[in-house]
């Protein structure tokens, strides 16, 4: 299999018993600001203001419990967890946990497609 080159990704790790490779990078948010001011033209102050703006754009409708459809990527979504009882695992004791809600992501049927497809070549 050939490998992409080292400068495309930041580290790779091998596992003995398979019979591939697995890419691990991170990119945050700075990575995002630089790539997308490169693509557009935009400055980097004017590329985060929108990235800042879009992201409290989703934050404010979870807070609401609004869904985020973002077609070709994916939801956001509000999910109820219901009350329960847990166990802390140092000392045993039953713990009671409120209901509560918590936010979560479901990937796009297309976004998946292209992705495996992607790490199926490669790169």
């Amino acid at each position: 299999q050939k490998l992409p080159h080292l400068f495309q990704i930041s580290y790779y790790i091998l596992y003995p018993n398979l019979d591939y490779i697995t890419r691990v990078n991170n990119m945050t948010k700075a990575d995002i600001i630089n790539q997308v001011s490169t693509a557009t033209g935009l400055t980097k102050v004017e590329t985060e203001a929108v990235l800042e703006g879009v992201l409290q754009s989703i934050v404010d409708a979870l807070k609401h419990g609004e869904r985020v459809d973002i077609r070709g990527f994916g939801s956001f979504i509000v999910k109820q967890k219901p009350a329960r009882d847990a166990r802390n695992p140092a000392t045993r004791e039953v713990v009671r946990l409120k209901e509560r809600f918590v936010p979560g992501f479901k990937v796009s049927k297309l976004l998946k497609e292209v992705v495996n497809k992607s790490m199926l070549r490669g790169f």
